[in-house]
């Protein structure tokens, strides 16, 4: 065969194109690989954000003092093993911290703002300082009174 002065600037210039062409190629593979391994890694710490436990502190205004409040959230508590402490406020409110699982946390916040012990009368419920933790700090839900803690 014989070339010609034409032939080998085309040649030169097919080999650069298919050469740009498989860059590109591969280019692209390794980039949507990232993209699914950059969601694998969301993925596996949305997993290990739903094994840690997420912990809630709470306030509760209204009628709460001197109608067993504290009684019967440390039993909704343990019903639904979540772990923590509730305590008479000087202000006339109860406070207390909540830490379980998220669906827990949910029906405890759900109970704190609309439930209550049978003669109290909520008016609002405060929900702050919300987050994980990688384990509860707590082995049980305690009334606290003062600086002690009674898990009964």
């Amino acid at each position: 065969m014989k070339y010609t002065s034409w032939t080998i600037p085309i040649l030169a210039g097919i080999s650069i194109s298919l050469f740009l062409l498989s860059y590109l190629y591969y280019s692209s593979l390794r980039s949507g690989w990232q993209q699914s391994t950059d969601l694998q890694s969301k993925q596996s710490q949305m997993q290990n954000i739903l094994k840690m436990a997420q912990s809630v502190d709470f306030e509760v205004f209204g009628l709460v003092q001197g109608v067993f409040f504290r009684k019967y959230t440390r039993d909704k508590a343990k019903e639904l093993d979540i772990k923590g402490w509730v305590m008479n406020s000087p202000e006339g409110t109860v406070v207390g911290t909540i830490q379980g699982k998220d669906d827990k946390i949910e029906g405890m916040k759900s109970w704190l703002r609309k439930t209550g012990s049978p003669q109290s009368k909520i008016e609002k419920c405060t929900f702050s300082n919300d987050r994980y933790i990688a384990k509860e700090e707590f082995s049980d839900f305690f009334i606290k009174k003062g600086d002690k803690f009674y898990a009964r």
